[in-house]
């Protein structure tokens, strides 16, 4: 449960390394280091998905894309939530690699993922995605990219690790 007297993380804290857990509530966007939200936007471009295409509703698929892109660039794993409604975001991360924003009604977060972990594990990947998939209710679609899949129209949460 949320205390009333809740710290808000906010660009006045976002240097302080022993700030205690933070809530970025919903309606607030904070955004720690903008290359993330730079980077995110380059990957879905090179990625073909566009504000206002039929794809650009397909929240998880989204993620997951951002997910990889972020932890490519800097080698960490990272935890990407993506959603067509408001996210309400409650973190133990104390780092400053974090950022919430919102582009043509869809809403993401993104944050560095606390602990050790290793990005290039690829059978780990797909054991946290099956995860993920399982939280939000997506069945795992077919690689071939069928015509016929309908893009997820809620929630997408694509982690590297743990639950931050």
């Amino acid at each position: 449960m949320i205390s009333n007297k809740a710290d808000f993380l906010s660009l006045k804290n976002c240097e302080d390394p022993l700030r205690k857990p933070m809530l970025v509530p919903s309606g607030r966007q904070v955004c720690c280091d903008l290359l993330i939200k730079n980077l995110a936007e380059t990957a879905l471009e090179i990625a073909g998905i566009r504000p206002g295409t039929r794809e650009f509703r397909d929240v998880r698929r989204m993620g997951k894309i951002i997910r990889d892109f972020l932890q490519k660039h800097y080698e960490k794993a990272f935890e990407v939530l993506t959603a067509q409604i408001d996210i309400t975001q409650r973190t133990n991360y104390k780092g400053r690699k974090i950022c919430t924003w919102v582009t043509n009604g869809i809403h993401f977060a993104a944050y560095e993922t606390p602990g050790l972990y290793n990005i290039h594990d690829k059978l780990l990947e797909e054991y946290y995605d099956s995860i993920a998939n399982k939280e939000t209710g997506n069945k795992r679609r077919p690689k071939t990219g069928s015509s016929r899949n309908k893009p997820n129209r809620g929630f997408g949460r694509n982690r590297g690790w743990g639950r931050g």
